[in-house]
């Protein structure tokens, strides 16, 4: 996350005078109420219901009062919107810059030695591999029996167009269809960002299909921890388009990775939940070891999009590929009036 910078007031709204700014940032850009409820216990976090997606419904907590502490505006232009973190990419939402590698790096040169890849051809986000590090790197530690598993192979990391096309096409060839509930068309793959992967496991010189059960059934339970989520499962697959993948990880980040493991939400529910929370009315979340996030959505505009920020708190903004904004808001907080409630 990056912490704000005073040089950044340079990005605020420009009003006539320096005291009809200071009226404007306190009144008019950041009137509401910026609640931080504490929850006590990771099991107390509230619960978004799982419902389909186009009947979900949320009702935070509505602020007693008016807050005037100070917040920032951040300026964001078209482009943003279309990536960072938590960008959904679906048959629905291509990812417009899946050529682009500049941002990966080999994950063979900050691996660690808890789990392999299929080769040095694996390239990833840096946030990516190092999730995966500490994810393996754990599993590794409780599992007793570590030494007589099969080896956890990173089967495939980052992807082109032209590579998913091609497993695209055979999967249409293979089963004489003309859509695929199996594989994402070319250009709509989560592996075009950098942020997804596919487990496999290697025996007797060979690959064998990851399940996530037995004894690595672990990974799979405690993924969202690291930042994880098991993108395609059975029971989201009419929402997805995609059958259910037990071995499709992808890497959205804490705190994110909790709220939609708690809630017993796909990734296309969780973006669309996010767009009833703002500035004045976030989504509140404490996750283990009592940190407390603040998450909002920030609608798209036609040119450049102002998005507040509160100051003195650390914070990341990350597009959702398609309308707007997401952020997200880390700090100690007081409570102040009831919890945030989602039903």
């Amino acid at each position: 996350m990056k912490k704000k910078s005073r040089i950044r007031r340079k990005n605020l709204i420009k009003i006539i005078t320096a005291a009809e700014a200071v009226t404007a940032l306190c009144i008019v850009g950041c009137s509401g109420k910026f609640v931080f409820s504490m929850v006590s216990n990771i099991n107390e976090i509230p619960q978004i219901s799982a419902v389909q997606s186009d009947e979900l419904l949320l009702d935070a907590s509505q602020p007693d009062e008016e807050n005037s502490a100070p917040c920032t505006y951040i300026q964001k232009n078209k482009t943003d919107a279309f990536d960072g973190q938590l960008v959904l990419v679906n048959n629905n939402h291509g990812y417009r810059f899946a050529d682009n590698t500049d941002a990966l790096i080999p994950a063979h040169e900050i691996k660690n030695s808890s789990y392999s890849l299929i080769d040095h051809s694996v390239i990833l986000r840096e946030e990516t591999i190092v999730a995966l590090n500490s994810l393996f790197e754990d599993f590794e530690a409780q599992a007793e029996n570590f030494d007589e598993l099969y080896e956890i192979i990173i089967q495939s990391g980052y992807r082109s167009v032209a590579k998913q096309s091609v497993i695209y096409n055979d999967d249409l060839a293979a089963n004489g269809t003309h859509t695929s509930s199996r594989a994402a068309k070319p250009g709509s793959s989560e592996h075009h960002t950098g942020y997804a992967v596919d487990l496999s496991l290697f025996h007797n010189g060979g690959s064998v299909e990851y399940d996530g059960t037995g004894d690595y059934k672990w990974i799979n339970d405690n993924c969202y921890k690291y930042g994880f989520i098991v993108r395609y499962k059975a029971e989201k697959s009419d929402i997805t388009g995609i059958e259910s993948e037990p071995w499709h990880l992808r890497y959205i980040g804490i705190p994110h990775s909790y709220a939609v493991e708690i809630n017993g939400v796909c990734y296309e529910e969780y973006i669309k939940l996010l767009k009833n929370f703002s500035f004045e009315k976030p989504y509140t979340i404490t996750i283990e070891g009592g940190k407390t996030y603040q998450i909002y959505y920030v609608p798209l505009e036609e040119d450049i999009t102002e998005i507040p920020v509160p100051d003195n708190f650390e914070y990341s903004i990350s597009g959702n590929n398609f309308d707007g904004f997401i952020v997200t808001v880390e700090g100690e907080f007081t409570q102040d009036g009831s919890d945030s409630l989602i039903q």
